[in-house]
């Protein structure tokens, strides 16, 4: 079990670029809203035009034309084996380093 985990998400720079005209410092996440437009939903409550956006529900990859073996490049770099399981479209990546202080083990998947 994983004392740490957290989501990474990929954005090409490109899509950002597209969508906004330039690198903004900051990307707009509000998980308070995103929570009750959730709740709002499963409950039925929202009009069918009530759109949520935020960075998460934007289509950065739409206006690109990035292939994954790029991204798949990059990632054998950080993690120094190949990917353990392929499918035609999943990738899983599993690095342990065990060191005198502490083990890490790093998984990644696309």
């Amino acid at each position: 079990m994983a004392i740490y985990q957290f989501r990474l998400n990929l954005i090409p720079r490109e899509g950002i670029i597209n969508e906004f005209g330039f690198i903004p410092n900051k990307l707009n996440i509000n998980l308070q809203e995103r929570e009750e437009h959730y709740y709002l939903s499963e409950d039925n409550l929202l009009e069918p035009n009530d759109f949520f956006i935020d960075a998460l529900t934007m289509k950065f990859w739409d206006s690109v034309d990035i292939l994954p073996t790029e991204i798949i490049y990059y990632i054998n770099k950080l993690f120094p084996r190949k990917p353990l399981e392929s499918k035609s479209d999943y990738y899983y990546w599993k690095h342990y380093k065990i060191t005198v202080k502490s083990t890490i083990d790093h998984d990644a998947s696309l």
